[in-house]
């Protein structure tokens, strides 16, 4: 009999190769408690439903679907969910996988009844042959939060949530929130979690219970729309906290310090055509401003980005280490810089 407790929540599109490692991690260790594998998959065109259909040989308990059209990340998010019927689904995506003992740690933190459950990861290359962060989030001991903490919780983790595999959520709550309003943000995970989580009680596991896969993001490109965009919208959208709160983890605003734009350049998520849509008709902005940043995106990044790891190494601000690692990549790919 399958289980009740727990369901795992497997969001794919166009990544068979992976989602067949991505499932074989989980077969070894849910099959001693007959946990239920969901995969939602969003209209992809490669063998996703083949290797589902052999990873099913091998364990009963996979259960298959293919949207008619692509819902988007966020719709697939609300399918996946729509599609378990267990008290607590850990949301996945396709590309990553768990380390040995996961679930056994997981369905043990489950007994305690939270209504929220984080879980940390470390961060590897794209093949998994090297480190990149044995801890991804920096907290690093386990932690509770009660009802009362719930503005405690938001500035911990509600950045760290953007990861869809951290978050083990609870079905029933999760489905009376209202979510249309988190919709084609690519955040309508977090805005549920923590819209129907305020003054419910969550708790972080800070030992690493997963291995993100690196360099494999399909929205590398768009990231300066998604972070300065989308991600505060879907924020301004979360009921209960203030707005000062809310400013601590997102730009509530379109303004941006010189130093901010450096960076943002030195990353490669700034160019001339995010300073067209996003800077250059901003009518908060000054005219001298507006000529620094159009004279950054016109700077060749490569001169930028050495001085920005160096910066990096020297300063260690919160997940420099990734940033390094994406840098780094870059550099070894011999990408053409713009």
């Amino acid at each position: 009999m399958r289980s009740e407790l727990l369901s795992i929540c497997i969001l794919t599109y166009n990544r068979a190769s992976f989602l067949k490692e991505n499932l074989d991690t989980f077969i070894t260790q849910v099959a001693a408690h007959n946990i239920p594998i969901y995969v939602s998959d969003n209209c992809s065109t490669d063998d996703t439903q083949a290797v589902v259909e052999e990873s099913r040989q091998k364990y009963p308990y996979i259960y298959y679907n293919r949207n008619e059209t692509n819902l988007g990340f966020d719709g697939n998010v609300m399918k996946v969910v729509e599609m378990a019927d267990s008290k607590f689904c850990w949301l996945f995506g396709d590309d990553d996988r768990i380390k040995e003992g996961a679930i056994d740690k997981v369905m043990e933190v489950l007994k305690a009844n939270y209504d929220l459950i984080f879980i940390n990861a470390s961060t590897y290359s794209k093949d998994f042959s090297t480190v990149v962060d044995e801890a991804h989030w920096p907290i690093a001991e386990d932690k509770l939060y009660s009802g009362n903490d719930s503005d405690q919780l938001f500035s911990d983790l509600v950045q760290y949530a953007t990861f869809v595999g951290s978050l083990i959520v609870n079905r029933e709550y999760w489905n009376q929130v209202a979510y249309q309003k988190y919709m084609k943000t690519g955040f309508v995970h977090v805005g549920v979690a923590f819209e129907y989580i305020r003054n419910k009680k969550a708790y972080y596991i800070a030992s690493p219970l997963i291995d993100i896969r690196l360099n494999n993001a399909s929205w590398s490109s768009s990231s300066f729309r998604i972070w300065n965009e989308l991600w505060p919208k879907a924020i301004r959208e979360i009921p209960g906290y203030s707005l000062d709160l809310k400013r601590k983890v997102a730009r509530m605003d379109m303004e941006f310090s010189v130093k901010e734009i450096l960076a943002e350049r030195a990353k490669g998520a700034y160019d001339l055509s995010v300073y067209k849509d996003f800077l250059s008709k901003g009518g908060n902005i000054s005219v001298s401003k507006k000529m620094a940043f159009l004279l950054i995106a016109l700077t060749p990044r490569i001169i930028l980005e050495k001085g920005y790891i160096y910066f990096l190494k020297r300063t260690k601000p919160a997940g420099y280490k990734y940033i390094l690692f994406e840098l780094n990549h870059k550099q070894k790919k011999k990408i053409k810089y713009v």
